[in-house]
Formats: structure tokens, C-alpha cells, sequence
């Protein structure tokens, strides 16, 4: 069982604050909750937390959760996960789950209320997607934690079209999160494809150039720490790497 000294030792071995280690905890009992539904075949795993729970552990902390889905799933999925996330009691005490439209008719929005260790009530984001199908193969991964939680096991994207979306999010979204996270891909040597980021940007009727994503990366620039400092135990510099990302996707 899980208990808030685990979760404060936790939080001092990773140099995080205790806030970010619950909620992690949290995403991590809320993928085993779904991945026992009857829609987890159906749902796939991506963006920053999939990089962090599937891929690369040391990867940043992440806040949310976002799922690929063929269908509008969203009511079906909150009743499925609902009860069983209400009755966990380990290290996490979950309130709800509520359904909420959020704009476009290709998207919905779960939230998984939970109360933190002062009691105070505060919520996961979980989005589903429909908007697209995956470009490539998907794959069943065990998800990786560090609360000895055994054998959760979801529909994970590619790591190569994860990057993808990220290149699409920082120019579209600009959050300085997307681009930390195509700088730590870089060093774990995904390579990013033009063709493949042209499919994911289609959806915007665009293609690739390199002026957008210089002008998204200086746009993040002055959210630099805010939006990372919480996520990991050290901010790399901002200009370090903009230059890095910068240079290699110049020569795409």
C-alpha cells in the first residue's frame, strides 16, 4: 500500500514537489482503473505522460492524460472507471468523474476528482481525441511507476509519431512543455520525419517550415520556467535548448 511517507520519500528522491508526486501517483491508478475497462483496446496512449509512464522514466513529470479514440467513448469510459476509481484507498482518494465538452465536436474531456493529503479537492484532465487515426502501429506497454504497481498494460502510440504531435502542439498550442519535450526526444535519439509531421499538421491544411517552429520556440521562451519548474528538479536553459532543436530540425 501507498502512504504519504512513501509519497514524500518519493518526492525527495526525485527533487519534486509532494503536489506533483500525488498527482503522478494519481495518473498512475487512474491507467490501471482503465486499463481493466472494456474500452482499453480501443483508447491509445500519447502525449507527455505516455513518454514519462511507457517510454522514458526520467522524462518530465507530467499533469494530464491524452488518449487517441475512434469514437466519442467519454460518457461510456466515465461510467466504466467511476466506481473503481472511487473505491481505491491506497495513497489516493478519488471524489468523481465528470464529462465535459470542450470545443470542437472531435474532442471530449473526463475529469478525475481527487482530494490531496491536506484534503484540499483537485482533478486529473483526462482528453479523448477522435479526430484521427494513429499514422502507425500501436503497441501494448507495461506502465512504468515507482509504486510498485504491476502489470498495467495499455495501447501506447509510436514514439516517433508522439514526437510528431509535439511538433504540431508547440507550433499550434505553444506551450514551453512541447518544446522541452522535443528536446529530451532529440537526446534519446528519436529522429523526427518531414513526412510524418506533414500528416499531422494536414489536419490544419499545412505543411512543415521551419520559420513556424522558430517563431513557436521564441513565443515559449518567456513561459520558460513557470511552465517547467514544477515538472522537473532542474530547468535546463531556454536558449540551449531552442538552439539544439532548432538546428536539427533545419535540416528536415
Amino acid at each position: 500500500m501507498v502512504t504519504p511517507d512513501d509519497l514524500r520519500r518519493i518526492a525527495g528522491r526525485e527533487r519534486i514537489g509532494l503536489g506533483m508526486i500525488e498527482r503522478d501517483h494519481a495518473i498512475t491508478v487512474a491507467l490501471m482503473v482503465l486499463s481493466k475497462t472494456s474500452l482499453s483496446d480501443k483508447l491509445v496512449f500519447k502525449g507527455g505522460t505516455a513518454i514519462k509512464k511507457v517510454f522514458y522514466p526520467e522524462a518530465r513529470f507530467s499533469e494530464d492524460l491524452d488518449f487517441d479514440s475512434q469514437r466519442d467513448v467519454a460518457r461510456q469510459l466515465a461510467r466504466e472507471i467511476r466506481r473503481p476509481l472511487v473505491a481505491y484507498d491506497e495513497g489516493v482518494r478519488f471524489t468523481g468523474v465528470t464529462v465535459e465538452d470542450v470545443r470542437g465536436e472531435h474532442a471530449r474531456r473526463l475529469r478525475l476528482q481527487y482530494r490531496d493529503m491536506n484534503g484540499y479537492p483537485t482533478s486529473i484532465k483526462l482528453d479523448l481525441t477522435f479526430l484521427e487515426k494513429p499514422l502507425m502501429k500501436t503497441k501494448k506497454t507495461e506502465v512504468k511507476n515507482m509504486y510498485d504497481m504491476k502489470k498495467i498494460v495499455v495501447t501506447t502510440m509510436s514514439i516517433k509519431e508522439i514526437m510528431a504531435e509535439k511538433v504540431r502542439a508547440l507550433i499550434h498550442v505553444g506551450r514551453p512543455r512541447h518544446l522541452y519535450d522535443i528536446w529530451f526526444l532529440l537526446g534519446k535519439h528519436v529522429k523526427p520525419t518531414r513526412t510524418l509531421i506533414n500528416r499531422k499538421l494536414s489536419i490544419y491544411n499545412e505543411t512543415f517550415d521551419i520559420n513556424s517552429l522558430r517563431n513557436a520556440t521564441n513565443d515559449v521562451g518567456r513561459y520558460w520556467e513557470t511552465d517547467l519548474k514544477a515538472l522537473i528538479p532542474e530547468v535546463p536553459r531556454f536558449n540551449t535548448v531552442q538552439s539544439r532543436v532548432i538546428k536539427v530540425f533545419s535540416k528536415l
